[in-house]
């Protein structure tokens, strides 16, 4: 923005006495493509207002997981608007099983993550022999897409979500790999 108003300040002084007037609206970079944003919640609530004092509101803004507290904080993730971010199906979607564990067991959700592990690790079991002989298949669990790489080991894709009004659903299709 300091550059914005030097041009802008060079410009006035080089036409001034020409009688034409300037008119001025800074503006940002044009050189950014996104922001990848590493941050807690707390931290992270203040780079989106930031960014729209700062004439860069129409940038997309990628987050990891951490951004994500839960759906208690929806009042306050207002300032999160637009954000991208990664996060387990199992949390997106809530499964019915999910739905299940939180009714037996409510004080133990803070565990979630850890239970979708277990909830893959048990479906998965009886298809590992099928991902080991055809690499190129998945298994769309509730930690993500599944598959076993060339080394032997399990990797997995988060899906994409997106704070809007506060609220976390589902991101675009388009940000999901074929």
């Amino acid at each position: 923005m300091d550059q914005s108003h030097s041009r802008a300040k060079s410009l006035k002084s080089l036409l001034a006495g020409t009688g034409n007037r300037v008119k001025f609206e800074p503006r940002r970079r044009q050189d950014v493509d996104a922001i990848v944003l590493f941050a807690l919640p707390a931290d992270g609530r203040q780079v989106v207002p930031t960014l729209a004092f700062h004439y860069a509101a129409n940038l997309p803004v990628y987050a990891s997981h951490h951004i994500y507290q839960g759906p208690t904080t929806s009042n306050r993730d207002r300032d999160l608007e637009k954000v991208i971010f990664t996060e387990l199906p199992w949390l997106l979607d809530k499964p019915s099983i999910q739905q299940k564990i939180s009714a037996k067991w409510p004080e133990r959700m803070r565990y979630t993550r850890l239970f979708a592990l277990g909830v893959d690790a048990y479906r998965l079991f009886p298809r590992l022999e099928q991902l080991r002989a055809y690499t190129d298949s998945r298994v769309h669990g509730v930690t993500g897409q599944l598959q076993i790489n060339r080394q032997g080991r399990i990797v997995f894709q988060n899906s994409w979500a997106q704070f809007i009004k506060g609220k976390v659903v589902p991101a675009p299709r388009y940000l999901e790999q074929p």
